[in-house]
């Protein structure tokens, strides 16, 4: 017979101060630089903290003395002990305005992180039916890191043309450490952080007509570490990009019809461990399309 563990309750406050300054200079009618600093904060995702563990069992078909028992394999939980992410961050950025709707910046920036969230994956024994009672298993969690630090730099441009249409577009490199090591490599960039990363919309707006298109890459990230037996590997998700748009038409001033897509070209997501002929985890890209409408209420 296997139960389910003894419950806990978990209970903690915190407070923080956070100060910000910034300033904005105008250098000419068509140029400004605007620098900042400031202490952030973000807090957890409340399903990491209140997730609860969750066992992954497997009835033993091997011969011996554990045919037809159950042995623990995997699991996953949550982490009510986590920290929120925080930071103390500083930012300059130029910016160019012309024509009549127009916009190129350059930024540059720097964080000194005190925490952030990763997700670590362990050896655990975990109790079954098996003659030993206990089997060594994977669990991943997410954890706390501490210590890094995240600089970078990010261009930006911008037009609305009078016709309706226009386009935004955005690119950013961020150089990331932190001192999560494996057994192959040291200062680690920080989890979810990739080194390159890009964002281009097109669209067009007139009598009621709207139209957008967007496709967003980034570079390989890397996600955590994940532990086994009696090696640690680097956990990768391979680079990623996407295309999605929307249609919408204003019936009146009231009534909007709308039609989305999500990964219109069926992109695949991909992870490895530690090198890329490691397969981890394969998705099938799914293609979303969607058929809504808006309804304005009162005046």
């Amino acid at each position: 017979m296997l139960a389910n563990p003894t419950p806990e309750r978990t209970v903690r406050d915190y407070t923080d101060v956070l100060p910000s300054a910034s300033i904005v200079y105008d250098a000419s009618d068509n140029n400004k630089i605007r620098a900042s600093l400031a202490r952030v904060v973000a807090r957890q995702n409340l399903f990491q903290l209140g997730e609860g563990s969750q066992y992954d069992f497997t009835r033993v078909s091997t011969p011996g003395p554990n045919l037809d028992r159950f042995a623990f394999t995997s699991g996953r939980g949550g982490n009510p002990n986590l920290n929120p992410f925080r930071a103390d961050q500083a930012d300059l950025a130029w910016e160019h305005y012309f024509g009549r709707k127009g916009l190129v910046s350059v930024g540059l920036f720097y964080k000194k992180i005190d925490s952030f969230i990763q997700t670590n994956t362990v050896p655990r024994a975990v109790a079954d039916g098996t003659v030993q009672g206990s089997t060594i298993g994977s669990f991943s969690q997410p954890t706390n890191g501490d210590d890094g630090s995240i600089k970078g730099l990010e261009l930006s441009a911008q037009y609305d043309f009078d016709a309706g249409y226009g386009f935004t577009a955005n690119y950013t490199y961020s150089d990331s450490e932190s001192p999560y090591s494996n057994d192959y490599d040291k200062n680690l960039p920080i989890p979810g952080v990739a080194k390159n990363a890009f964002n281009v919309t097109g669209y067009y707006e007139k009598d009621g007509f709207a139209a957008r298109l967007s496709y967003a890459w980034r570079d390989t990230v890397f996600v955590g570490n994940f532990g086994f037996d009696r090696y640690n590997l680097g956990r990768y998700q391979s680079a990623y990009g996407q295309l999605d748009g929307q249609l919408s038409y204003d019936i009146n001033d009231r009534f909007q019809v709308t039609l989305e897509g999500s990964n219109l070209l069926g992109e695949d997501a991909t992870e490895y461990l530690q090198f890329e002929n490691l397969p981890f985890r394969y998705l099938s890209g799914v293609r979303r399309i969607s058929l809504g409408g808006r309804v304005k209420l009162g005046n």
